[in-house]
């Protein structure tokens, strides 16, 4: 059993050290078109690729709409389906109020990577990395396995020591 102890604090240490990675971006979208202004924030797990409707944002203002969804088409040929029937071509972002839509600008380059990309007049994309903190559940759990692997370590070593001293092994 003892030497099955230093195996499972290496285990118990691996798994926290080997954890997936996630990355999460933010896309900042602006809004300055038509005598509307805006300003969406949302988060992604992962670059946005494909026709997506977005309707959870971090950061919502409008005037004088409230914004309801941010129909998203990243990419050339990319279409994104919005709640109230139409359908906008990329690359482009579609802004809408309920069944109204607000607005529409359609972007020169696509945006399916980190950086800034801009519609001149009307309206820009903002896409940027969410930095990493690991959680404090996994700092705990590794050093509570850095913990457990020095206390069977000195008792490995204070066994040694006695074992050593004991007559007869000299």
């Amino acid at each position: 059993m003892k030497r099955y102890i230093p195996f499972l604090c290496w285990v118990t240490l691996g798994l926290c050290v080997v954890k997936t990675a996630s990355a999460d971006f933010i896309y900042d979208v602006q809004l300055n078109a038509h005598s509307t202004m805006g300003h969406q924030q949302f988060i992604s797990p992962t670059i946005l690729t494909v026709g997506t409707s977005v309707t959870t944002f971090t950061i919502n203002t409008g005037s004088p709409f409230t914004i309801t969804e941010l129909c998203i088409s990243p990419g050339f040929g990319d279409t994104c389906d919005s709640s109230s029937g139409n359908s906008f071509s990329g690359p482009s972002i579609a802004w809408l109020s309920g069944t109204r839509e607000i607005a529409l600008a359609s972007f020169p380059t696509a945006f399916e990577s980190v950086g800034r990309f801009e519609m001149l007049g009307i309206g820009s994309v903002t896409i940027f990395p969410v930095a990493s903190i690991p959680e404090p559940s996994t700092l705990l759990l590794m050093g509570m396995a850095v913990v457990v692997f020095a206390l069977v370590r000195s008792r490995h070593f204070r066994s040694t020591l006695e074992q050593s001293e004991e007559p007869g092994n000299a």
